[in-house]
């Protein structure tokens, strides 16, 4: 006899939720990362709230300025290069470090994460990303390297001491090994030159 099979029903389709433009556009406003645009000139095209906070100039006045002239001088030709394998499209996007200009003064170092807006017909209509104030972190980042240049200069100015005394003590003479001592200790202090002086007490 045969026994009829029973079919479990099928499970729903899972969920698909649409974000409101209203929603999506509170989202932008909302974040911390500026989140740009700019057109096939680099003109500024769109800016969110964030750009204020790390910049310190409005959107308005930012808005139809060349994205170029918010970049500090002495990264400006660094930042073309960065950007140029993407105009050119041998890359999809750029990631790099570079400092912005603040309103009255100063810079941040800002994180930039950049693609190209292309028309149906692959045509460049601009670009769009991100900006991300990673001044704190790259700071911290330098005083590290800071500290270790440090320690490692105060080892060879250690290890150099320590030279200079076992020479000292086998040499009958130390104005035998004085030419060589001065060298070691600008060396490994970084000076032009040593004082040195004598002792009236030695004679």
């Amino acid at each position: 006899m045969a026994v009829p099979l029973t079919m479990a029903p099928a499970p729903p389709p899972p969920h698909s939720y649409a974000l409101d433009p209203g929603d999506l556009q509170a989202i932008i406003t909302h974040l911390k990362a500026v989140v740009f645009q700019t057109d096939a000139t680099g003109l500024w095209t769109y800016l969110n709230p964030a750009w204020e906070e790390i910049t310190g100039f409005r959107v308005s006045e930012s808005l139809g300025r060349l994205f170029l002239d918010s970049v500090h001088p002495d990264d400006r030709q660094e930042n073309v290069a960065r950007f140029q394998p993407l105009v050119e499209r041998h890359k999809e996007c750029c990631r790099h470090e570079v400092r912005y200009l603040c309103k009255g003064g100063g810079w941040r170092w800002v994180e930039v994460y950049a693609r190209l807006m292309l028309d149906k017909h692959g045509n460049v209509l601009g670009t769009t990303g991100t900006l991300i104030d990673v001044t704190d972190r790259r700071l911290a980042s330098e005083e590290r390297e800071r500290t270790a240049e440090l320690l490692r200069r105060r080892e060879t100015v250690l290890q150099a001491v320590n030279s200079a005394a076992k020479r000292f003590l086998r040499s009958p003479d130390w104005r035998v090994e004085i030419d060589a001592t001065v060298q070691q200790f600008c060396a490994a202090t970084g000076s032009r030159r040593v004082l040195l002086y004598k002792d009236p007490e030695d004679g």
